[in-house]
Order: structure tokens, then sequence, then C-alpha cells
């Protein structure tokens, strides 16, 4: 564990802060942390989501914090880290040879950005780790023991309460957004484990604000079949498609998949009423070319080409 040094923070009201950095996502660990400083002891915390009004100029705002905090603790996530610019908070610190201490967060050590190796790193999931901290920044509280762990268990409920809001939030995309969604938000809803919610997605094309196209539900069960979702979860997806080509493309998908032969066998099946001759051709190549046995529905189909 890394040693902290000690700082005393100047009497004064000005040097008494501590510039609180984070992504936005974070905000709900960045307020759990903001509580248990002030419940040690440290003086005033900029916490930009409660210090800036709707309507601020944000950026000269930002710029005054800087100057006015004594010293900055960064948040760092796996969400901070893919935005490197917001480093530049840490940044301005730094050259001002200010204390930065970076609390990581689900980011591992090596991880870090070089630079900021330079500072006095944390680990946010670690109750000894914290009470370190919290003795260099609140070297007056005795308690510091008991908030660290407060801090550690509050830090990763919020983080499971963000997942959660965020999953829902970008499930909500999925299935309103009038503009294309990235790839990168099925992927997330499948980390996530919103696997169910994504099989069912057809199910919501009757809410008001839904605008789930064809093209829409086939690239989530491509997404799902790629990550190795088990096809009978994709099947009522793929039936709702009513596109053979898509239909089409999702078999295929399935029979080159590590499903067991039956499960794969089964899916193909269930499409089969749904597929045109033409599909059904390209998946008899397509299970040739694998040597794969379709089942004896598929029998007296050509597969394409011949």
């Amino acid at each position: 564990m890394q040693d902290y040094p000690k700082w005393t923070m100047p009497t004064t009201s000005a040097g008494r802060k501590i510039f609180l950095s984070h992504a936005a996502y974070d905000t709900i660990v960045a307020k759990v942390l903001r509580d248990i400083l002030g419940r040690a002891g440290v003086g005033d915390v900029f916490l930009d989501a409660d210090d800036l009004r709707p309507g601020d100029h944000w950026l000269p705002d930002i710029r005054s914090a800087i100057v006015d905090c004594a010293a900055i603790v960064t948040v760092l996530t796996p969400q901070f880290s893919t935005r490197p610019w917001m480093a530049a908070e840490w940044a301005c610190f730094w050259a001002a040879e200010k204390p930065t201490y970076v609390l990581r967060l689900g980011v591992a050590l090596a991880d870090v950005f070089e630079p900021m190796r330079a500072s006095i790193i944390g680990d946010l999931s670690s109750r000894s780790s914290m009470t370190a901290f919290l003795d260099a920044v609140a070297t007056g509280n005795h308690d510091n023991y008991r908030l660290a762990t407060a801090l550690v268990e509050r830090a990763a409920e919020a983080r499971v309460e963000q997942a959660a809001a965020d999953a829902d939030a970008q499930l909500e995309r999925l299935v309103t957004s009038p503009e294309e969604v990235p790839d990168d938000v099925i992927l997330a809803l499948i980390k996530a484990g919103r696997e169910e919610d994504l099989s069912a997605l057809h199910e919501r094309s009757g809410e008001p604000r839904a605008n789930i196209t064809r093209q829409r539900l086939h690239r989530v069960a491509q997404a799902l079949i790629r990550a190795g979702i088990s096809s009978d979860l994709v099947l009522p997806l793929a039936l709702s498609i009513d596109n053979s080509n898509y239909q089409r493309d999702a078999v295929i998908a399935v029979i080159k998949g590590g499903e067991p032969l039956p499960a794969r066998q089964a899916f193909a099946d269930e499409l089969y009423g749904r597929l045109s001759i033409i599909a059904r051709r390209r998946i008899v190549h397509a299970a040739q070319d694998i040597g794969m046995p379709l089942s004896e529905k598929w029998e007296g189909i050509r597969p394409f080409g011949d």
C-alpha cells in the first residue's frame, strides 16, 4: 500500500477547498466521496454536479475553482479513462505543484495514465487504502477507519446503481432513437446482463415513442449470437424480424456458432417456414461448408450455387 504524505490544509477558506474531478457517469460515486470527506472534517469540496447551476458559464467557473482549490482528487474509473481530455483538470493542479490525489475504481494500476502515476494513487475498493487517504487529508479526524469502510461500501453500491441506471438509459435509447444506434450500445447492454431485454425488444415496438426497425432488430440479433447468447433466447427476436434475408443471416450465424448440434438444428427448423427458397438454399450451402447436417426438414433443398 502506498504511503500518503500528510497534507495539512491551509486555514483560509479558499485554501481548504478540494476540487473533485470525475466523469459525468460517476457523479453518484463523486457525491459519496464528497459526503465522506465532509464527515471527515475536510473543508469545501467543489463538485461540478452540485456547484454549477443551470445556465452558468461552466468553463470560467471551473477555471476559477481550479485556481481557488488547494488540491484535486480525481475519481479514476473506466468511464473517466475513455475521456483523456478530462485529465486536463488534474494537469492544472500538477503543473501548479498542488497536491494531486488519484482514487482508482475499476482501473488497474498499470492502466493509470503515465503522467498521473506521479500523483498519490489510492484504491477506492480498498479499506486500508482509503483509511490512509483520509488520514492524509483529514489529519485531525480519529474516525477515518469507519469512514473509509463506509466509503468503500457506498462507492461499490453507487457503481452498481449507476451501471443499472446507465443500462436503462441505453436500452431506452435503443428503443426510441430515430438515429442509428452504435453497436457499442448493444454490446454494453449485453455486457450489463440485459440479454433478456434485448431478446424481447420487438415486444416494445408498439410503444408511443418506439422506433424499432427491422434493421435494428437484425443488428441486435446478430450481436446476441456473436456474444454466444443461447439461440433459444434469440429465437423470438429472429422470428419477429419479418425479413427473409435477415432471418437467413440469423440462421447462418447460429449454425456456425458453438452450440450443440440439436440446438442449431432446432433454430434452423423454427425459421424454415419464414424463409424464401433462395434463403433456404444459402443456409444449406453454409451448412455444407462447415460439414453440419441439417434436419430432415431440409432434405431436397439444393445448396445455393448448384
